[in-house]
């Protein structure tokens, strides 16, 4: 059975965690019906952007306000099984450090199968804020005081 606040588009955040659903369409894969590589890293993003949405950051917010946007700086994939077509999966995503102009996460995809979850891949990623001209900028302090309470020390 599957959370029912799962059920919120940008799903949702408890205890510094944010959790987000989807389902593995046929758009999803390859023609062996496996979720294509580069495929994780697209859902990844969906399940970032909405967990700042759901702080109160979208998209539209940081351009309009600060003229900004996060960008990716790096990351590292590890790939444990391959997903396919109709799995479902949730992606939990926690802020591990909160630097200057820069978001350090790590993002793990869960495969839900009846009552368990079987992690199937991790996502260790860095953003930073840049201006239009691709500067990195300071992270606002109305952001960063949002933010800093949601990052988790601990092994995740």
């Amino acid at each position: 059975m599957i959370d029912s606040r799962l059920e919120k588009p940008g799903g949702f955040i408890d205890n510094s965690v944010h959790y987000f659903y989807k389902r593995i369409y046929f758009a999803d894969t390859d023609a062996a019906l496996v979720v294509y590589h580069a495929e994780y890293l697209r859902m990844a993003e969906q399940a970032r952007t909405e967990m700042l949405r759901l702080k109160g950051f979208d998209y539209f917010f940081l351009k309009k306000t600060f003229n900004t946007h996060f960008a990716i700086h790096s990351l590292l994939i590890h790939y444990i099984k391959p997903l396919k077509i109709d799995d479902q999966i949730i992606i939990e995503t926690v802020i591990i450090a909160l630097g200057g102009a820069s978001i350090k996460m790590i993002q793990n995809f869960y495969l839900i199968d009846k009552s368990d979850k079987k992690k199937v891949a991790k996502i260790e990623v860095k953003v930073v804020l840049v201006n239009h001209k691709g500067l990195l900028m300071r992270i606002p302090s109305d952001v960063n005081n949002i933010l800093k309470p949601m990052v988790i020390k601990k092994d995740f």
